[in-house]
């Protein structure tokens, strides 16, 4: 999964889930909403409206008590959208949801416990004075006296039309913090104790290790998180251009082509911060485009063996058998492989980042990046 802690089905639905709810409510709007609150030709997503919207609600809702009382019905639940949609429409925002993962440690963004997590919200998340709100929240402020034309004007205005353009400067680190793609902080991940390092060498858990969420792995995620900012900028366009798309395989195939001559002068170079972050990308666009998950050996830091780099896998559900200890495979066996065997009717596609970049340059030209996403149906 792209990010430690995060449940990948958090990360897999959180988009679908933003649109749907919102298709969901313009249905609605169209259906019924706007009809019972005064006639479709007065919400037509003008400051205006938001007038009108403001006495509705004060002559409706007298107390901030009645509000949260009444803020689960249909009609203000549809009120609250209709505010959204107006600073997605005026101020340039984006829907947003977070899905909640009950694994997840106190104080994180997928946690319970988290302010934005398990409901939809609007977020400039691409600005560097960007805003966000959660919807029932910006209804009960008016309630409580604000102006609702002052609650949304909390987004600033639409920036300057071509203001974050290829060819302009990349964002600073500090402020990539804010505004990754995924919209969450990287954690900190301290280095194992010898203690830990012991245990984890003596562990059962090597008997039937999980490849997808490991100390070694979520470690490795978590650098190539920080320092990606600084490589999308060395490889030109900052993280403008390098979105993560399916079309940026090809920047990125024309790039390592550009970079090196041969297979012979990458595979000499395959530890290098360049390429390192290179196949990194190329696995994270099928994480993020494909529904991917991340996958590494949990082996213990200083038995790195030559080309051993993580890999990426479709999903798909896992069968064991846990009655029969003579199908269990070794630690050894796992790791040598680069991946526990899976059942012939349980296929799952496996991508090594790093090979299928190094391959560019002894396969058919017309062999190109992004025909791996095919092979994820």
């Amino acid at each position: 999964m792209p990010t430690p802690w995060v449940d990948y089905g958090c990360l897999f639905t959180a988009g679908d889930t933003a649109h749907r709810w919102q298709s969901a409510r313009m249905l609605d709007y169209l259906d019924w909403w706007a009809e019972e609150a005064g006639g479709r030709h007065r919400w037509n997503f003008t400051p205006a409206s938001l007038d009108r919207l403001e006495t509705l609600l004060r002559e409706n809702l007298p107390t901030v008590e009645d509000y949260h009382a009444a803020s689960d019905e249909p009609f203000w639940v549809m009120a609250a959208w209709y505010v959204g949609k107006c600073v997605v429409e005026g101020k340039g925002a984006q829907w947003q949801y977070r899905g909640i993962n009950p694994d997840a440690p106190p104080g994180t963004w997928h946690a319970e416990d988290c302010y934005w997590a398990g409901a939809v919200f609007v977020n400039q998340r691409l600005r560097y004075d960007g805003h966000a709100e959660l919807l029932p929240v910006m209804l009960r402020d008016v309630v409580a006296g604000e102006s609702l034309r002052d609650v949304v004007d909390r987004f600033p205005d639409r920036a300057p039309e071509g203001e974050y353009v290829r060819g302009e400067p990349a964002w600073p680190t500090v402020l990539w913090q804010l505004a990754r793609p995924e919209h969450l902080a990287a954690p900190t991940l301290r280095p194992l104790t010898a203690a830990e390092l012991k245990e984890l060498e003596e562990a059962d858990d090597l008997q039937g290790p999980d490849w997808e969420d490991n100390h070694r792995l979520n470690t490795w995620l978590a650098e190539r998180r920080e320092t990606f900012p600084a490589w999308a900028g060395q490889a030109g366009g900052g993280t403008t251009v390098w979105d993560f798309s399916p079309q940026s395989l090809d920047l990125l195939e024309d790039l390592v082509r550009g970079t090196f001559r041969s297979y012979d002068e990458a595979w000499a170079e395959q530890d290098s911060p360049f390429l390192v972050g290179a196949a990194w990308y190329f696995g994270e666009v099928q994480v993020r485009q494909c529904g991917a998950v991340w996958r590494w050996c949990p082996r213990p830091p200083n038995q790195r063996l030559p080309g051993d780099f993580p890999t990426v896998a479709g999903p798909a559900p896992h069968t064991k058998n846990d009655d029969s200890d003579d199908e269990k495979e070794s630690a050894d066996d796992l790791c040598e492989d680069h991946g526990p065997d899976e059942d012939d009717d349980d296929p799952v596609h496996l991508c090594d980042p790093l090979s299928e970049l190094r391959a560019l340059f002894v396969r058919d030209p017309d062999e190109r990046l992004r025909h791996a996403l095919h092979a994820y149906g």
